[in-house]
C-alpha cells in the first residue's frame, strides 16, 4: 500500500498516527470503523480541522454529530454527508453502536473526476460547504459495494492502469452522489464543443483565482477570448453571465473567511484584495443585502 505524503500543509489526515484502511499518495484515503480504530480522530481537536479535501461520509448504523462551518449537523443511519475542500469540520459526539465509511478525495483526483464526467466544479452549489442526504437501502448497498471494490483496487500492487480503475470507481461515487443530492449540472450539449470547453475552463479558473481576481477581463484574458464572448458562453450554459459568477465566488470566499476562519471584515477585505474596507462592505452588502459584520454576527 502506498503511504500518503505527510508533508502537506494543513492536512488533518497527514500525521502518521492517522491510519487509513488504504491510501494512494495525495489522491484518496479510505477509512471505516469496523475494527477498533476511529477514522474521525483527525477531527477531534478542540477547534476541529479545516479540510482541503472533499470528504464523503456514509452512516451505516447509529449517529454522529459534527460542527461544520459553525453549524451543528447530525448524521443518522442511512444518511450521507459530503463536505467540500476548505470546509471546517469538528467531530463532536457519536453513539456507541455507530458504523460508517469515509472517503477522503484529494483535489487533484477530484478535478480529474470532474473532467471525466464533464461536470463543472461549482463551489457555490454547496451553500454552507456541505450537503446532507438520505439514502434508501439500494443506494446504501451501492455505496458499500463501491467502497469495498475501491478498497480492493487501492490495495492491489501497482500496475499500469491502476489509477484509471480507481478513477472509474470515484466517477461512479460522484455521479451517484449527485443523484442523491438532486444536483444536475452535467450538461446535455456536446461536452467536446469549443463553447463548453470555454465554460469548463472558466469554472476551473474561478476555483483557482476568485480569491484575488474579480474582473471579467482577467478571466477572458486567461482564456484568450473577449469578455463579451465569455459572458455569452456563461449565459448559454448556466443562465448567469461571467460577472454574476465572479460575484458569487467572491462572496462564497468572503463568507468562508468571515464565518469559518473567523477573519475580521478588514482582514477579509485585504485578503480578497479590495482597495478598502468600505469598498468590500459595499460589494458584500450589494450582493447579500447585509454588511460583512452583520453576516459574521448572525453566525454567533
Amino acid at each position: 500500500m502506498d503511504r500518503y505524503n505527510t508533508d502537506i500543509t494543513n492536512d488533518a489526515f497527514s500525521p502518521r498516527w492517522v491510519t487509513p484502511c488504504c491510501a494512494i499518495a495525495n489522491q484518496i484515503l479510505l477509512f471505516d470503523n469496523f475494527g477498533s480504530s476511529n477514522p474521525l480522530i483527525p477531527l477531534m481537536g478542540p477547534n476541529g480541522s479545516k479540510l482541503f479535501q472533499m470528504t464523503i461520509f456514509f452512516m451505516l448504523q447509529g449517529s454522529v454529530q459534527f460542527r461544520i462551518n459553525g453549524s451543528i449537523i447530525d448524521v443518522n443511519s442511512g444518511q450521507m454527508l459530503t463536505t467540500l475542500p476548505d470546509t471546517e469540520v469538528y467531530f463532536r459526539k457519536s453513539t456507541d453502536d455507530n458504523k460508517y465509511l469515509l472517503f477522503v478525495i484529494y483535489p487533484e483526483l477530484l478535478h480529474k473526476t470532474y473532467d471525466d464526467i464533464y461536470l463543472n466544479y461549482d463551489k457555490t452549489s454547496f451553500d454552507k460547504g456541505y450537503l446532507l442526504g438520505t439514502c434508501d437501502e439500494e443506494e446504501m448497498s451501492l455505496y458499500q459495494i463501491l467502497y469495498t471494490e475501491l478498497k480492493k483496487e487501492c490495495l492491489r500492487p501497482d500496475y499500469e492502469y491502476k489509477m484509471i480503475a480507481i478513477r472509474s470507481y470515484i466517477n461512479a461515487l460522484i455521479i451517484n452522489s449527485l443523484n442523491l443530492y438532486r444536483i444536475s449540472n452535467v450538461v446535455d450539449i456536446d461536452p467536446h464543443s469549443r463553447q463548453y470547453d470555454v465554460y469548463h475552463k472558466f469554472m476551473n479558473a474561478l476555483n483557482k483565482y476568485a480569491k484575488t481576481e474579480r474582473t471579467v477581463q482577467f478571466y477572458a484574458d486567461k482564456l484568450n477570448i473577449s469578455p463579451k464572448y465569455l459572458s455569452y458562453v456563461s449565459l448559454l450554459y448556466s443562465n448567469k453571465n461571467a460577472s454574476q459568477w465572479i460575484s458569487e465566488y467572491v462572496i462564497h470566499n468572503a463568507k468562508t473567511m468571515l464565518g469559518t476562519l473567523h477573519y475580521s471584515p478588514a482582514d477579509t477585505a485585504f485578503l480578497l484584495r479590495f482597495p478598502s474596507l468600505n469598498s468590500f462592505t459595499r460589494f458584500f452588502r450589494r450582493v447579500t443585502g447585509q454588511s460583512p459584520k452583520d453576516y459574521a454576527n448572525s453566525l454567533k
